[in-house]
């Protein structure tokens, strides 16, 4: 980079500013140069502003008056106090800053480095932890060097400080992480070794024999078998890197040599080593290392070693300041800009890729770069060529831009002052670096910790909400239980009381099983069972049953119909019957319950696309706008507080969501406060040429059985349910023989072989239903086997049937229907007939 027509040479300027303010370092005045310096003295300013913008700490201590001459502007970053209040403390003040655990180490390498620095160019460094002004303590990293007069005397010590607070906290964490990373390597091709001094023996693993075509322990596992195999001209390097392991001169080996090979050629290899254990001498007492073949790599670097001979050349033949400068400014990943109060003189490769603008028309018209500012953040960009920056302090700010191609990126600047010869601003040096992910990522951690805290919502909401619904109706069950005990009520009022508890308890296992498909469809375990249909019939079941719903509720006031059109009144359609009609069930009875009056019409029609759309419309209150968006969302409802005047579990949406989806379609709706909703769901339109079988429902004509003759085992560990069952079978005149386990109805039709059928629960303490039924079918694979659970997941009727389960109830157990088919299975086996 040029200034001025003159070349920064920082090295050159460096020395030479120390060399003329020996005596007084600190301050750079005009009258100390001779007027052909004058240029030098703007150079040396950018330098020494350059320098105090540093994140290191620079400084020169006065041995003679035992103060600090000079020190960096970071010290007030790095320590909390500020360059003035540091070059005005003593030593004794000094020394209070260092930690208490390091004071004395601190002490004695000073004491001990003013006896012994006899070599005037070398640097010493020392690493300690001080006590900031404010904040924890932090680890420091300080180089130094002594200056001495003509007659040896020191005068100087300067030196370089570095925050190493990070690198300490990386290094605990390796230290914690060498066990696991032994683990780590046996995952990787590197060979590992592992020396113990104390007994002198070394282990090999198989891989450091394999990778150079030997067998696995081929060689015995020494130090003279290894050195053996390395080549000869790298042998004394080799010899060397050990030896200073062992003398305690280093505690890392990084040594790459050539190895023999089992058929007597070389590969290259990379030995890693370090020192994890030490004697109380401090001695080292074992070392850990690893083999990597990295011939390829060698020979690659052997092919750029010989192409690059010219381009090293030309290189030297370069000015070696100028080179580093540029290569700093244009190979770092940040935007880099220098300008005077006139023009930009200077930006670097990348600032040109960061702002995607072309550097020639930066350059000519530097308030170009406006344009692209983010609108929300113009009002806080200041310009390029803005001088007026306040007390001359770095100015730090952060905003958007956008691209070219309609791309948002954030940008992190920092500007600093540069001053002239009288200590005036007159150019300000840039740094520009796109913090866009990290942007992103605090965004996202934000947004995560939203959808957390939400969802913890949700949750807590929901089980109050399931804890209510479910209490309803159990109080509605075990109230109206306990009315039956007194036996001074008629018997008109007892029908009444039984009638409520099984709509309470309908109730119940309406709301288990909402909470059972929610999670079904969660989980994706809905498994689809399409079959062929009229869509009248559908519509036309739905429209008996709810109409019977509006006259028990006293809603016969609401205007309740259907609408659909003539031409596809007698669509056949070729879907899930079940899941269709639970979409309805589930938009009629929340029309039902938010409708008071006005009317109620549900209905579909046939589209262009080949989807049938279904509607359920009502005159009810209505959603609003504010919560249509997540209505549809589990858990929640339009009215998530304790004092709503409407029941549910606020999942009964998300449920037709999920369904309609799974059906191939979407559900939507149009809905206003007060004014009433209409939701919409549709599917494809599928249809086939096979002929529709009407469904009809099972009709139970016969209630009474008698199975004289016919014995039953009945396999059930839950006594109420024992009791049921017991209630349900003793009028048919069956003999019944009762179990409570698995292995205790393996044992019955061991020792009975007149039992005739088994009613069997899956769900049993150690050999569950499903063993308990493969080892009676071993037994005997004529006995026929029904299966009742109370799991009521995915094809548990299928997988049943597939496992050769005569027959599947789920509970709660209807009476009628479990009577019905073992009198069905009796009579299907001709053999059960005495």
């Amino acid at each position: 980079m040029y200034l001025n027509n003159r070349l920064i040479q920082p090295k050159l300027r460096l020395i030479y500013f120390f060399s003329i303010n020996m005596e007084n370092p600190i301050n750079i005045t005009p009258h100390t140069l001779t007027p052909t310096d004058t240029d030098k003295n703007i150079e040396l300013s950018i330098l020494a502003t350059i320098l105090e913008n540093s994140k290191d700490v620079i400084y020169i201590f006065n041995y003679q008056t035992q103060k600090i001459d000079f020190i960096s502007p970071a010290s007030l970053e790095i320590t909390g106090y500020s360059a003035d209040e540091i070059m005005n403390m003593g030593k004794i003040a000094l020394d209070t800053v260092i930690h208490s655990d390091f004071k004395q180490l601190y002490i004695s390498h000073f004491n001990n480095l003013l006896i012994s620095a006899n070599n005037p160019n070398r640097y010493y460094s020392i690493e300690y932890k001080i006590r900031p002004k404010e904040g924890i303590s932090r680890w420091l990293s300080d180089s130094h060097k002594i200056l001495k007069d003509a007659y040896g005397n020191i005068i100087k010590i300067v030196g370089n400080i570095r925050d190493v607070t990070d690198f300490k906290l990386v290094e605990d964490a390796l230290k914690r992480s060498r066990d696991r990373l032994y683990k780590a390597i046996e995952a990787t091709n590197d060979g590992m070794w592992d020396w113990k001094l104390d007994s002198n023996k070394l282990y090999f693993d198989e891989r450091f024999y394999t990778m150079a075509g030997y067998l696995p322990h081929e060689f015995a596992p020494t130090i003279a078998e290894w050195m053996n195999r390395v080549h000869p001209q790298d042998l004394i390097l080799f010899k060397k890197a050990i030896e200073e392991l062992l003398a305690n001169n280093s505690d890392q080996l990084q040594l790459e040599y050539r190895f023999k090979t089992k058929t007597n050629e070389w590969i290259w290899v990379l030995n890693r080593a370090k020192t994890f254990e030490r004697n109380e001498s401090g001695n080292p007492v074992r070392m850990v290392g690893t083999h990597t073949d990295i011939s390829l790599r060698v020979q690659i670097n052997l092919e750029l070693e010989n192409r690059n001979e010219e381009l090293e050349i030309l290189y030297k033949q370069l000015h070696i300041n100028e080179e580093k400068f540029r290569q700093l400014a244009e190979n770092t990943h940040d935007a880099f800009w220098l300008a005077d109060k006139e023009m930009l003189l200077y930006m670097n490769p990348p600032f040109e890729k960061m702002w995607a603008s072309n550097a020639a028309d930066v350059l000519k018209n530097p308030s170009i770069i406006e344009k692209w500012i983010h609108p929300e953040d113009k009002q806080f960009f200041k310009p390029l060529l803005d001088l007026t920056m306040i007390d001359h302090m770095p100015h730090v700010e952060q905003f958007r831009i956008i691209k070219s191609d309609g791309e948002v990126r954030w940008i992190w600047s920092r500007r600093f002052p540069v001053f002239d010869k009288n200590n005036e601003l007159y150019r300000i040096a840039g740094i520009a670096t796109d913090i866009t992910d990290q942007k992103n990522i605090e965004e996202a951690l934000v947004s995560a910790k939203e959808k957390a805290m939400e969802s913890d919502r949700l949750k807590s909401a929901f089980l109050a909400n399931i804890s209510h619904e479910i209490r309803t109706p159990m109080n509605g069950i075990l109230g109206f239980t306990s009315l039956l005990n007194d036996d001074s009520i008629s018997h008109e009022t007892r029908n009444q009381f039984i009638h409520l508890i099984t709509k309470s308890g309908e109730q119940l296992l309406h709301i288990i099983d909402d909470i059972i498909d929610i999670s079904k469809i969660e989980s994706n375990q809905i498994q689809l069972k399409k079959t062929d249909f009229y869509l009248k019939d559908l519509m036309s079941e739905l429209y008996n049953q709810f109409d019977d719903t509006r006259k028990q509720t006293g809603k016969e006031s609401i205007n309740f119909f259907t609408t659909v059109d003539p031409l596809h009144r007698d669509i056949q359609l070729y879907t899930d019957y079940a899941r269709l009609k639970q979409i309805f069930m589930n938009l009629l009875s929340n029309a039902f319950k938010f409708t008071t009056s006005g009317y109620i019409q549900f209905g579909y029609t046939l589209d262009d696309n080949n989807m049938i759309e279904f509607f359920v419309e009502d005159t009810g209150i209505g959603i609003p706008m504010e919560f249509q968006a997540t209505i549809f969302q589990r858990f929640r409802q339009a009215d998530e507080s304790s004092t709503r005047n409407y029941g549910g579990t606020g999942i009964g949406l998300a449920i037709c969501k999920g369904l309609a989806k799974l059906l191939g379609g979407e559900l939507w709706l149009k809905s206003e406060k007060s004014n009433g909703s209409t939701l919409y769901f549709n599917i494809p339109y599928q249809h086939t040429t096979q002929p529709v079988q009407k469904i009809h429902k099972n009709a139970i004509t016969n209630t009474t059985f008698d199975w004289s003759g016919i014995t039953i085992l009945l396999v059930e560990d839950d006594e109420i349910n024992q009791e049921f069952l017991l209630a349900i079978l003793e009028p048919t005149n069956a003999t019944l023989i009762l179990v409570a386990s698995g292995e205790d109805a393996i044992e019955s039709i061991l020792k009975n072989k007149t039992i005739d059928l088994v009613l069997m629960d899956i769900r049993l303490p150690q050999m569950n239903g499903f063993e308990a039924f493969e080892k009676i079918h071993e037994i005997n694979p004529a006995i026929p086997v029904i299966a009742q659970t109370a799991f009521a997941m995915t094809d548990d009727t299928n997988h049943c049937i597939e496992l050769g389960f005569a027959s599947y109830i789920s509970k709660p157990i209807d009476r009628l229907n479990l009577l019905t088919i073992i009198n069905r299975i009796i009579c299907q086996n001709s053999s059960l007939l005495k």
